[in-house]
């Protein structure tokens, strides 16, 4: 090992020892800190600082005190999350890409953005084009209103802020009085559309996937150009997106309310 990779070790090792030692205490000062992990106050005030800007920690404006933040907390849900989500979910959009003959995709949070994690072309020359990988706007898509509409309102703000919020396309919902009454419906009727809100000519339906706990951790979508999606088309292309991430839920080991 050379010495610079050694120091970076060090450092490393450092890091974590103070988030355990924070996690421990729940909210600790630099001085009390420093003393129980064996640094000197410059040391510790350092990685505290630095854990800050990374998003990892927080710092109270009252006392100056700090706590972990929920980063730690959303690492591990998103990877409990992947835990066996696209082997399950891989058969559904599979016949849902069958029934539709439309792109079918598979979506998660990540912030305030939904990530695409799984894909099924059409077969016809105009479909979707979403990479696997790539993000988009919460508010600008129909999965990113599958999971706000399952958010606390209060998170949600918390979120998203007060608007106006970026307009993608023509239809986009860039205000939080026409998001939040669009959310309203979304979650009654079980079912997002996003109908030019994030390309022009684009239309799409998400449903939600549920887990064993009755949340929403991913989102199926399907949809493709306008000229071939009408608005007439979207109750029937409803009824299939949310009866396949029914499915999927139930996969997951989701129980639907009787």
């Amino acid at each position: 090992m050379s010495e610079g990779s050694g120091y970076t070790s060090q450092v490393v090792q450092a890091a974590l020892q103070i988030l355990e030692e924070v996690a421990r205490q729940g909210e600790t000062g630099v001085r009390d800190l420093a003393r129980s992990v064996g640094m000197t106050h410059s040391k510790a005030h350092r990685l505290l600082v630095t854990l800050q800007e990374a998003g990892y920690m927080n710092q109270s404006e009252d006392t100056g005190r700090y706590r972990l933040s929920l980063k730690l907390f959303e690492l591990g849900s998103q990877a409990l999350r992947r835990m066996g989500l696209l082997e399950e979910t891989r058969p559904v959009l599979a016949e849902l890409a069958a029934t539709t003959g439309e792109t079918v995709m598979l979506s998660v949070r990540e912030g305030t953005s939904v990530v695409f994690v799984d894909r099924i072309a059409s077969s016809h020359p105009v479909q979707l084009v979403h990479g696997i990988g790539e993000r988009a706007p919460l508010h600008g898509t129909a999965s990113g209103k599958i999971f706000l509409a399952w958010m606390d309102p209060a998170e949600r703000l918390q979120l998203l802020g007060p608007g106006p919020y970026p307009a993608l396309a023509t239809h986009t919902a860039t205000t939080l009085a026409e998001l939040t009454a669009d959310l309203a419906v979304v979650r009654q009727i079980g079912y997002a559309v996003n109908d030019q809100e994030r390309f022009d000519g684009i239309r799409s339906v998400a449903a939600p996937v549920f887990n064993h706990q009755s949340q929403p951790v991913a989102a199926v979508i399907a949809g493709g150009p306008t000229l071939r999606v009408s608005e007439a088309d979207v109750p029937r292309l409803a009824a299939q997106v949310r009866a396949a991430g029914l499915n999927a839920s139930r996969r997951l080991g989701y129980r639907s309310p009787i």
